[in-house]
Protein backbone atom coordinates (compact mmCIF):
# COMPACT_ATOMS: atom_id res chain seq x y z
CA UNK A 1 0.00 0.00 0.00
CA UNK A 2 1.47 3.35 -1.01
CA UNK A 3 0.43 6.96 -1.63
CA UNK A 4 0.07 8.00 -5.25
CA UNK A 5 2.89 10.55 -4.98
CA UNK A 6 5.32 7.66 -4.56
CA UNK A 7 4.22 5.88 -7.75
CA UNK A 8 7.06 7.36 -9.89
CA UNK A 9 9.67 6.30 -7.32
CA UNK A 10 8.22 2.81 -7.02
CA UNK A 11 7.94 2.59 -10.80
CA UNK A 12 11.67 3.27 -11.08
CA UNK A 13 12.38 0.15 -9.00
CA UNK A 14 9.45 -1.84 -10.36
CA UNK A 15 11.34 -5.14 -10.59
CA UNK A 16 12.14 -5.59 -6.88
CA UNK A 17 8.81 -4.05 -5.84
CA UNK A 18 6.80 -6.31 -8.13
CA UNK A 19 8.65 -9.34 -6.80
CA UNK A 20 7.94 -8.37 -3.18
CA UNK A 21 4.36 -7.10 -3.47
CA UNK A 22 1.53 -9.62 -3.76
CA UNK A 23 -1.32 -7.14 -4.22
CA UNK A 24 -0.19 -3.49 -4.33
CA UNK A 25 -2.80 -0.83 -3.60
CA UNK A 26 -2.38 2.86 -4.46
CA UNK A 27 -4.00 5.47 -2.21
CA UNK A 28 -5.25 8.56 -4.04
CA UNK A 29 -3.55 11.46 -2.26
CA UNK A 30 -4.53 14.09 -4.82
CA UNK A 31 -1.20 13.93 -6.65
CA UNK A 32 -2.82 12.71 -9.88
CA UNK A 33 -0.28 9.95 -10.45
CA UNK A 34 -1.46 6.99 -12.52
CA UNK A 35 -1.72 3.52 -11.03
CA UNK A 36 1.37 1.40 -11.40
CA UNK A 37 0.99 -1.74 -13.56
CA UNK A 38 -0.64 -4.47 -11.47
CA UNK A 39 -1.70 -2.08 -8.69
CA UNK A 40 -5.29 -1.48 -7.58
CA UNK A 41 -6.94 1.70 -6.40
CA UNK A 42 -7.23 1.47 -2.62
CA UNK A 43 -10.82 2.76 -2.36
CA UNK A 44 -11.97 0.42 -5.15
CA UNK A 45 -10.29 -2.53 -3.45
CA UNK A 46 -11.81 -1.55 -0.11
CA UNK A 47 -15.34 -1.27 -1.52
CA UNK A 48 -15.14 -4.89 -2.68
CA UNK A 49 -14.52 -6.29 0.79
CA UNK A 50 -16.92 -7.55 3.45
CA UNK A 51 -16.93 -5.74 6.81
CA UNK A 52 -15.84 -7.79 9.79
CA UNK A 53 -18.02 -8.18 12.84
CA UNK A 54 -17.07 -5.87 15.69
CA UNK A 55 -15.58 -6.35 18.13
CA UNK A 56 -13.44 -9.17 16.72
CA UNK A 57 -13.02 -12.29 18.84
CA UNK A 58 -9.89 -11.16 20.66
CA UNK A 59 -8.55 -13.38 23.38
CA UNK A 60 -7.46 -10.38 25.51
CA UNK A 61 -4.48 -12.37 26.68
CA UNK A 62 -1.11 -10.96 27.78
CA UNK A 63 0.28 -13.24 25.05
CA UNK A 64 -1.58 -11.40 22.27
CA UNK A 65 0.87 -9.89 19.82
CA UNK A 66 1.65 -6.26 19.09
CA UNK A 67 3.38 -5.60 15.75
CA UNK A 68 5.84 -2.74 15.27
CA UNK A 69 6.74 -2.10 11.64
CA UNK A 70 10.25 -0.68 11.73
CA UNK A 71 11.65 1.69 9.13
CA UNK A 72 14.82 -0.30 8.58
CA UNK A 73 17.41 1.45 10.77
CA UNK A 74 18.76 -1.99 11.65
CA UNK A 75 19.27 -2.97 8.02
CA UNK A 76 15.91 -3.91 6.51
CA UNK A 77 12.32 -2.82 7.13
CA UNK A 78 10.46 -5.51 9.03
CA UNK A 79 7.70 -6.26 11.48
CA UNK A 80 8.79 -6.92 15.06
CA UNK A 81 6.44 -8.91 17.31
CA UNK A 82 6.06 -8.14 21.01
CA UNK A 83 3.87 -9.86 23.60
CA UNK A 84 1.25 -7.27 24.59
CA UNK A 85 2.20 -7.56 28.27
CA UNK A 86 5.90 -7.07 27.49
CA UNK A 87 5.20 -4.10 25.21
CA UNK A 88 2.98 -2.37 27.77
CA UNK A 89 5.49 -2.79 30.59
CA UNK A 90 8.70 -2.17 28.63
CA UNK A 91 7.70 0.52 26.15
CA UNK A 92 4.91 2.36 27.97
CA UNK A 93 5.70 1.60 31.60
CA UNK A 94 2.24 0.15 32.26
CA UNK A 95 2.29 -2.41 35.05
CA UNK A 96 -0.91 -1.74 36.99
CA UNK A 97 -4.61 -2.41 36.38
CA UNK A 98 -6.83 -0.47 33.99
CA UNK A 99 -8.46 1.42 36.86
CA UNK A 100 -5.02 2.43 38.20
CA UNK A 101 -4.07 3.62 34.72
CA UNK A 102 -7.23 5.74 34.42
CA UNK A 103 -6.71 7.23 37.87
CA UNK A 104 -3.13 8.19 36.98
CA UNK A 105 -4.10 9.87 33.69
CA UNK A 106 -4.96 13.28 35.13
CA UNK A 107 -4.62 16.30 32.83
CA UNK A 108 -1.06 17.55 32.78
CA UNK A 109 0.92 20.39 31.22
CA UNK A 110 2.96 17.92 29.16
CA UNK A 111 2.79 18.92 25.47
CA UNK A 112 4.78 16.48 23.34
CA UNK A 113 5.77 16.76 19.69
CA UNK A 114 7.07 13.44 18.30
CA UNK A 115 8.94 14.71 15.22
CA UNK A 116 9.41 11.37 13.38
CA UNK A 117 6.45 9.82 11.52
CA UNK A 118 4.13 7.86 13.80
CA UNK A 119 5.18 4.61 12.12
CA UNK A 120 8.47 5.10 13.97
CA UNK A 121 8.31 3.04 17.14
CA UNK A 122 9.78 5.75 19.35
CA UNK A 123 7.32 8.32 17.94
CA UNK A 124 4.15 6.39 18.60
CA UNK A 125 5.41 5.12 21.95
CA UNK A 126 6.16 8.74 22.87
CA UNK A 127 2.66 9.80 21.79
CA UNK A 128 0.93 6.99 23.67
CA UNK A 129 2.99 7.63 26.80
CA UNK A 130 1.99 11.30 26.66
CA UNK A 131 -1.72 10.45 26.40
CA UNK A 132 -1.41 7.95 29.25
CA UNK A 133 0.14 10.71 31.37
CA UNK A 134 -2.78 13.04 30.62
CA UNK A 135 -0.73 15.19 28.24
CA UNK A 136 -1.31 16.59 24.76
CA UNK A 137 0.27 15.31 21.55
CA UNK A 138 1.12 18.14 19.14
CA UNK A 139 1.60 17.47 15.41
CA UNK A 140 3.48 19.87 13.17
CA UNK A 141 1.77 21.37 10.09
CA UNK A 142 3.87 19.30 7.65
CA UNK A 143 4.26 15.84 9.21
CA UNK A 144 5.09 14.08 5.92
CA UNK A 145 8.72 15.30 6.00
CA UNK A 146 11.21 16.98 8.31
CA UNK A 147 10.61 20.71 7.91
CA UNK A 148 12.80 22.31 10.57
CA UNK A 149 11.17 25.75 10.29
CA UNK A 150 7.66 24.28 10.57
CA UNK A 151 8.63 22.08 13.51
CA UNK A 152 10.17 24.97 15.45
CA UNK A 153 7.28 27.31 14.59
CA UNK A 154 4.88 24.68 15.93
CA UNK A 155 6.90 24.32 19.14
CA UNK A 156 6.81 28.06 19.69
CA UNK A 157 3.11 28.51 18.79
CA UNK A 158 1.84 25.49 20.76
CA UNK A 159 4.17 25.95 23.75
CA UNK A 160 5.56 22.43 23.35
CA UNK A 161 7.32 21.07 26.44
CA UNK A 162 8.94 17.94 24.93
CA UNK A 163 10.29 17.10 21.46
CA UNK A 164 11.41 13.68 20.22
CA UNK A 165 13.93 13.55 17.35
CA UNK A 166 16.00 10.81 15.72
CA UNK A 167 19.65 11.67 16.20
CA UNK A 168 21.70 14.15 14.18
CA UNK A 169 19.54 13.71 11.07
CA UNK A 170 16.87 15.72 12.91
CA UNK A 171 18.93 17.69 15.42
CA UNK A 172 21.33 19.37 12.98
CA UNK A 173 18.61 20.88 10.73
CA UNK A 174 16.84 22.19 13.85
CA UNK A 175 20.03 23.80 15.17
CA UNK A 176 20.77 25.29 11.74
CA UNK A 177 17.25 26.72 11.51
CA UNK A 178 17.49 28.24 15.00
CA UNK A 179 20.72 29.95 13.94
CA UNK A 180 18.88 31.52 11.00
CA UNK A 181 15.81 32.56 12.99
CA UNK A 182 15.64 32.11 16.77
CA UNK A 183 12.28 31.19 18.36
CA UNK A 184 10.86 31.49 21.85
CA UNK A 185 11.28 27.92 23.07
CA UNK A 186 11.14 28.79 26.76
CA UNK A 187 8.39 26.20 27.29
CA UNK A 188 10.64 23.37 26.03
CA UNK A 189 11.90 21.22 28.89
CA UNK A 190 12.90 17.94 27.20
CA UNK A 191 14.65 17.07 23.94
CA UNK A 192 14.56 13.31 23.54
CA UNK A 193 16.38 11.36 20.86
CA UNK A 194 15.81 7.89 19.53
CA UNK A 195 19.22 6.90 18.23
CA UNK A 196 18.96 4.59 15.20
CA UNK A 197 20.19 1.10 15.93
CA UNK A 198 22.98 -0.51 13.93
CA UNK A 199 23.11 -4.19 13.02
CA UNK A 200 25.57 -6.35 14.93
CA UNK A 201 28.72 -7.00 12.96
Amino acid sequence: MYHGRYAPTLGAVAGPVAAAAEDPAQVDDGSGDDLLPGARDYETALSGTEPISWPPPWSLSPDDRYVLYTGGTTGNPKGVLWRQADFLATCLGITGSLSELVDAAVPSRLRTLPAPPFMHGAAHWNAMSTWLAGGTVVVQDHPDRLDAADLLDTCERERVTSVLVVGDAFARPLVDELAVRPRDLSSLRFLLTAVPCCPQR
